[in-house]
């Protein structure tokens, strides 16, 4: 009665409106009633119908049955108003039969069910009576993540609940009914904010900060859209341009001149990608931007701002942090951008999202008349564990060639180099728990089919404790992966956790040389010396593991006789290098100390353009000299059949043709440098890798039953003689 006054008034006022809401599937709903809520707006109803079993619907304690919900899908499809709606499987009492019953109903009702809204595993709320009183229904809560992981023994556990998921999911796609993770489903749907990454930046992974960004916001009660055009341009591209995304071409990106041809490239996809955006409705349009994604980003904000110049604009990532990095984006947009969040985004995001992008936040700078007000300072996250881990459901993972994922187990590091600018970025050094890393990898490795990892942590073993006990969960539950990352040498990891690292999949490990002089890594502030960094690379490989090197060439106090130093180490240790990852000459970073402090580090005057690069120190320690250095180490990692994966040292290339063009950009992105391979053997002492051990067994199987076979060959044919010719 109540609605149905409602629906007078709207009509009688002739109110012009649009209504959408959440209702129950009555049994008393008439087709009278839903025409004239037709009549007064409304043009869509989403029903909690949850399960095709009365018995489960029961067990919930809903005040229908699954006819009712039957008959109002007809009788709404039939009114001319769009239904929508949600399931939930894994419900305590809910077995195969049960579950079936839900398969079954979507079957039936295919043709009055416009979209399915969600289909969700049984989470237990905090608060309801299930999570209060889990014995009353059998269940088990796990010590992590309990609202996710709970189990009743092994009929009905996290694992089941989400196969029950996928198997709706694939009933959903063979009847043709939209899913709200479908492009095509529930259109008119309003997101409150909008995440954008633009090009270029590596295409085999999705861009896990986003994910996390995502995850949080949606923790929140958000609805977050996001986009990654870094990997959407690279597939839409040409064969021939796809080397734009090669590190050695980034200043393409960076050069106003070449930027201009790259935007006449794109444009088709920039403005098909800008009406997206503007179409999830969201009020708040946030952009990742590191080096080089600057001018592009510039480009999309512009572009945004004069289609609708109601949106709020808000940036974040390493290109906002230093006063240096945000000038470009302050002299080209001005007030066109509302804030920039320096550092850590979730809390700062949430915080935006709830004050609607109005007043001073803790964590941004708010932009004013085109200048910068004062940053306030936001605590860090201190628990990890507390930050939902990514679903990368925001993702389509088929999009990335990596059939990979980054993850990230820690934040910031426990040195502070003198030429990086990560530890202030983020400040000090937290860790995830194991427990809770161990739960990410499972879910990943059960739910995406994802079975390797690399993990983004500036510094994955900042805890060796929680890498010792992480490494025993995963071989105590048998969980099949493999995973990489970026090491520090440390003097107190021995080469029984390394053996236990490669056991529990990591397969190989990128090691922060840089140099094998200790005075450069005493000036680079690096908390080892050259033989902490001799002893951990050796016991790496002796312990089976792939390594590769970072090498930086030029550090402003590096002489000949250091850079010998280097060229000396990694002679002596060519055995237990498989790669060399970087060989690159020191670029300078705006905020970093050897940039803000540069007089100290004996570096002249820093000249207007290409700074970075082109800085001069004393000594002779120019650019042509350090370019000449890394050439030389270049050359000898070719003599010793090192395998190189990339350089700087052809920095500048985009400036070597006057008339930027699309031919003569085809030309010089395809022109890569040509750095040496190697398939290397295992040297002698090292650990067989675990695969090789696993296929061990087999192999002598197979040759001793070749020997068998063979013998019991001979023996008939023995045999078989005696018979035939006994004389013989």
């Amino acid at each position: 009665d109540w609605i149905e006054k409602i629906c007078d008034l709207i009509i009688q006022k002739n109110l012009k409106i649009k209504l959408t809401g959440l209702a129950v599937p009555r049994g008393d709903m008439d087709l009278k009633l839903l025409l004239k809520m037709k009549k007064a707006g409304f043009y869509r109803l989403e029903y909690g119908i949850e399960s095709g079993s009365d018995k489960i619907l029961k067990a919930m304690g809903k005040n229908f049955k699954s006819e009712d919900a039957k008959k109002t899908l007809a009788l709404t499809k039939k009114s001319g108003i769009q239904n929508v709606a949600y399931f939930i499987v894994g419900f305590p009492t809910e077995d195969d039969i049960e579950f079936q019953k839900t398969l079954d109903f979507i079957k039936e009702n295919k043709a009055n069910i416009d979209f399915v809204k969600s289909v969700n595993p049984l989470f237990l709320m905090s608060g309801s009576e299930i999570f209060s009183n889990p014995d009353r229904f059998n269940i088990e809560t796990p010590q992590d993540n309990s609202d996710i992981y709970w189990s009743i023994g092994s009929s009905n556990n996290f694992d089941v609940r989400m196969g029950r998921v996928k198997s709706t999911h694939k009933l959903l796609k063979e009847l043709g009914i939209a899913y709200t993770t479908e492009a095509t489903a529930l259109p008119e749907q309003k997101y409150d904010i909008t995440l954008v990454t633009t090009p270029p930046w590596g295409i085999e992974n999705p861009p896990v900060g986003l994910a996390y960004l995502a995850e949080y916001l949606k923790c929140h009660g958000y609805r977050c859209a996001v986009f990654d055009l870094n990997v959407e341009f690279y597939n839409a591209v040409g064969d021939n341009l796809k080397h734009l995304w090669h590190v050695e071409n980034k200043n393409f990106w960076r050069d106003a001149e070449w930027l201009e041809i790259l935007l006449s490239i794109f444009d088709r996809e920039i403005e098909k990608y800008i009406n997206k955006i503007l179409q999830t409705g969201s009020p708040i349009i946030g952009f990742s931007v590191v080096d080089p994604k600057e001018r592009i980003t510039i480009e999309f904000i512009r572009r945004i701002k004069a289609k609708d110049r109601s949106r709020r604009i808000i940036l974040g990532g390493p290109a906002t942090l230093t006063a240096h990095a945000r000038k470009i984006f302050l002299d080209q947009l001005g007030d066109k951008i509302d804030y920039f969040v320096i550092g850590e985004g979730e809390d700062t995001l949430v915080e935006i999202m709830k004050k609607n992008c109005q007043g001073p936040i803790p964590g941004t700078i708010a932009i004013k008349e085109s200048k910068e007000l004062e940053y306030l300072k936001r605590p860090q996250i201190k628990d990890l564990d507390c930050i939902p881990y990514p679903s990368y459901n925001d993702f389509n993972l088929k999009c990335y060639p990596g059939n990979s994922l980054i993850l990230e187990w820690s934040r910031g590091c426990i040195s502070q180099c003198a030429f990086c600018i990560n530890h202030q970025l983020i400040q000090g050094y937290r860790a995830r728990s194991a427990g809770h890393i161990f739960n990410e990898l499972k879910y990943h490795n059960n739910i995406n089919k994802i079975s390797y990892f690399t993990i983004c942590d500036p510094i994955l073993n900042g805890s060796p404790k929680t890498l010792d006990k992480l490494c025993s969960l995963i071989m105590e539950n048998s969980l099949n992966i493999n995973w990489t990352g970026e090491v520090i040498p440390r003097e107190d990891m021995d080469i029984a956790l390394l053996k236990k690292m490669r056991e529990a999949g990591c397969f190989k490990l990128q090691i922060g040389l840089e140099s094998g002089s200790n005075k450069v890594l005493k000036d680079m502030k690096k908390p080892y010396t050259a033989a902490i960094a001799e002893n951990f690379l050796k016991k790496s490989s002796l312990a089976g593991i792939e390594t590769e090197m970072f090498i930086m060439v030029g550090f402003p106090t590096e002489e000949e006789s250091h850079f010998q130093e280097t060229i000396d180490f990694v002679i002596r240790n060519q055995h237990y290098i498989d790669t060399i990852k970087s060989i690159n000459t020191l670029h300078l970073i705006a905020g970093t100390e050897v940039y803000n402090d540069y007089s100290k580090y004996g570096i002249k005057e820093l000249p207007d353009k290409n700074w970075h690069y082109l800085w001069q120190a004393e000594k002779g320690n120019s650019y042509s000299a350090r370019k000449e250095r890394g050439e030389r180490l270049l050359e000898l990692a070719k003599e010793l059949g090192i395998k190189v994966m990339e350089t700087n040292l052809n920095e500048g290339k985009q400036q070597q043709e006057q008339n930027p063009s699309l031919s003569n950009l085809k030309l010089l992105v395809n022109k890569l440098q040509d750095l040496p391979e190697r398939k290397k053997e295992l040297h002698p002492g090292a650990t067989m890798p675990r695969k090789r051990l696993c296929k061990a067994p087999y192999l002598a199987i197979i040759l001793t039953l070749t020997i068998l076979a063979e013998l019991y060959l001979w023996a008939l044919k023995k045999i078989r003689n005696i018979v035939i010719f006994p004389d013989s």
